[in-house]
């Protein structure tokens, strides 16, 4: 009897390991996705219809609250940006793309990319012989939202943070949406 209570007791330890290092895993597949350009490893990572989904959302609340409207007119004008940002959220939500915000350069999707230089390489502020995959999640912090819900935040360029949410669906851990700090 007390083998088969250590062996329930460690079955526990070990899907408890599993569930909180699940989000420190995950995000190391999310880096290495990127920076290998590997879309099949990143898409197991990432849940890219819900999260462009969220992130259109996210754009045509943050229109509601800019514009100052209220009532019928506030949707009408969240379902007209929602349907614009789509093209902009696509465009964004790749490989590159992600790394970009993942590294902290994009504060927003509204900041369109830099332009490259003459020599074909992107023109980056800080730190010029480093690639924004380089970056990915420097100096991120994490927390547990919930048990199936855990967040980890990164500064951007900004020193605001942005908050990228992961989902939990069993012991499996995805990117599900990203907060962006438009305050």
């Amino acid at each position: 009897m007390k083998t088969f209570a250590w062996l329930i007791t460690a079955l526990a330890l070990g899907l408890g390991g599993c569930a909180v290092t699940g989000p420190y895993s995950t995000v190391q597949h999310i880096k290495h996705a990127v920076k290998t350009r590997d879309e099949a490893e990143l898409a197991e990572y990432v849940d890219f219809p819900v999260l462009r989904q969220n992130l259109k959302a996210q754009a045509g609340e943050a229109v509601g609250k800019k514009s100052g409207l209220e009532g019928p007119l506030a949707g009408i004008a969240a379902g007209i940006v929602s349907a614009l940002a789509g093209g902009v959220i696509d465009y964004f939500i790749t490989p590159q793309g992600l790394a970009r915000i993942m590294s902290g350069e994009l504060s927003s999707l509204a900041i369109p990319p830099k332009s490259p230089s003459p020599d074909g390489s992107a023109d980056h502020d800080s730190e010029p012989n480093k690639k924004p995959a380089d970056k990915l999640f420097t100096d991120a912090r994490y927390t547990f939202d919930a048990l199936d819900q855990a967040s980890v935040w990164a500064r951007n360029k900004d020193s605001k943070e942005t908050r990228f949410i992961l989902t939990r669906s069993g012991l499996k851990w995805r990117l599900t949406n990203i907060v962006f700090d438009l305050s």
